[in-house]
């Protein structure tokens, strides 16, 4: 005791101290492996003291008491010594930042399918700023119930100083798929409250922190899986760091893209007429603009995009017809057709020669008459060839290259960052506009090819790394593609 004297547990109790203490071996269920539960016959069990206005729970999840009285110890068994089923519970995690409170606070238990609700307030001279449920900013509001709990929850509060107004929550949030790997974020300027605007906090798929932040209206998300759904929220900031509410959007990426043309390719209208339509946006096939009748043929210079059309998805190529309209179409309609130039029939002793420039070789078939379903091969030649055919019938003769396309080789530095994934090449016909991406490993040189020989193209090269985070390499450069052509001359009698 204080006095320094000794006393018995016996005569510490005679004095009325401790009551519900015991002497006698509590009967756990295996105490030196951890396992603190009482046996069925345990003397713990039922002479505990209520607790009630502390915690309802054992450390298994059980409502306390159960059955009879508290038991002693960290788990509740009924005062019949048997024991109380586990229940279901999950977790519902509160906190609160500088300037007021949540209450309950902390890691609270809720029985599943039970409700619980959360007050929020602020200290004196402060006010709400948000509340957060889950990733999702519910706005500034002082209480918040979760109903029917099935799994578990995180719920958080934050608050400013009375005066301060944080910035506007960012309007006319949209995300766009650009690709398999690509969704665009763009949204309207927020309106500055007390102090002014620092930039935008975007957080993705429900990150308590952001995943990253700009001083612009938009943001690319990249590294993306194709078919994968990833859901956006976006926030201002002020320069004194006060954060607005936050805006949400969700959307999904393309599916890994069609390779059934290549850009320079011939294609032909399979069944007609089509519709020729305007550039797809947002995922909506554009406006018709005009048709093309059945056969038509047409070069491959953009694409493919995907987009719907009355909720169906298609694959979208930009064609140029040589009479108008041009435009995009829809790739269930179109087939490839292989490019070639037709002769008048020759003489029976023919000698040909071949001048070819191209990255394909050229191959010559012949056949008897020009509406002949069968064409024979006579070969493959690249460069100048001289070739003789004596003792042949009066021929049609025609050179077939399936691609007439160029290409563009480029170079840039390579990036320092440690955890660099590769590069992207944007590039498109317009300056500072690029339609197409393609992406590369870690490189430094790459060639893009199926181009229009003789047309400018803009390239931006873009280092990304296993954040997301985009460094520029190289910016807006032009190249002309050489062009590229064959030609049959043919001399004899």
């Amino acid at each position: 005791n204080a006095q320094g004297s000794s006393v018995s547990f016996s005569g510490w109790q005679a004095l009325g101290r401790d009551t519900h203490s015991l002497t006698v071996n509590p009967q756990l269920v295996n105490g030196a492996a951890g396992n603190l539960m009482l046996q069925t016959n345990s003397p713990a069990a039922g002479v505990g003291v209520n607790l009630s206005s502390y915690f309802t729970y054992d450390m298994a999840g059980n409502t306390r008491p159960s059955g009879g009285n508290w038991d002693l110890g960290a788990y509740q068994y009924s005062s019949t010594g048997i024991s109380v089923p586990p229940t279901t519970n999950y977790t519902i995690t509160a906190s609160a930042g500088t300037g007021g409170s949540i209450s309950p606070s902390g890691f609270v238990l809720v029985n599943a399918g039970n409700s619980q609700t959360f007050t929020v307030t602020a200290s004196s001279g402060d006010q709400i700023a948000n509340v957060t449920v889950d990733g999702t900013n519910i706005g500034a509001v002082s209480s918040y119930s979760f109903s029917n709990v099935t799994t578990s929850h995180t719920i958080s509060a934050s608050f400013v100083s009375t005066g301060t107004t944080p910035p506007s929550a960012p309007a006319n949030l949209s995300a766009s798929p650009v690709s398999p790997s690509e969704i665009d974020l763009s949204w309207a300027a927020s309106t500055a409250g007390t102090y002014p605007i620092a930039g935008y906090h975007i957080y993705v798929n429900g990150a308590a922190t952001p995943t990253a932040s700009a001083t612009t209206t938009s943001y690319r998300s990249i590294g993306l899986s194709a078919s994968t759904t990833s859901s956006y929220a976006v926030s201002a900031y002020d320069t004194a760091g006060n954060e607005g509410q936050r805006t949400t959007v969700s959307a999904t990426t393309w599916p890994p893209l069609s390779t059934k043309f290549i850009l320079g390719e011939h294609v032909s209208i399979i069944t007609g007429p089509a519709n020729v339509r305007q550039q797809p946006t947002n995922r909506l096939a554009g406006a018709v603009i005009g048709q093309q009748p059945a056969n038509a043929v047409a070069t491959v210079v953009g694409g493919p995009v995907y987009a719907a059309v009355n909720g169906v998805y298609y694959y979208w190529w930009n064609l140029s017809f040589s009479t108008s309209p041009s435009g995009w179409v829809a790739e269930d309609n179109l087939q490839l057709y292989s490019s070639s130039i037709v002769v008048p029939p020759s003489p029976s002793v023919i000698t040909k020669t071949i001048t070819a420039n191209i990255t394909n070789a050229i191959t010559l078939q012949f056949a008897t008459n020009l509406a002949s379903s069968t064409w024979q091969t006579i070969g493959t030649y690249a460069g100048s060839t001289t070739l003789t055919f004596t003792n042949m019938p009066a021929v049609f003769i025609r050179g077939i290259c399936s691609n007439l396309t160029s290409s563009v080789t480029l170079t840039w530095p390579p990036s320092t960052d440690p955890i660099l994934l590769g590069y992207i090449i944007y590039y498109g016909t317009a300056s500072q506009t690029y339609n197409n991406a393609v992406t590369v490993g870690k490189v430094t040189t790459a060639t893009i090819s199926n181009l229009t020989a003789g047309k400018t193209y803009y390239f931006q090269v873009m280092a990304y790394d296993s954040r997301g985070i985009l460094s520029l390499m190289l910016n807006n450069v032009s190249a002309v593609p050489q062009a590229m052509s064959f030609s049959l001359t043919f001399t004899g009698h």
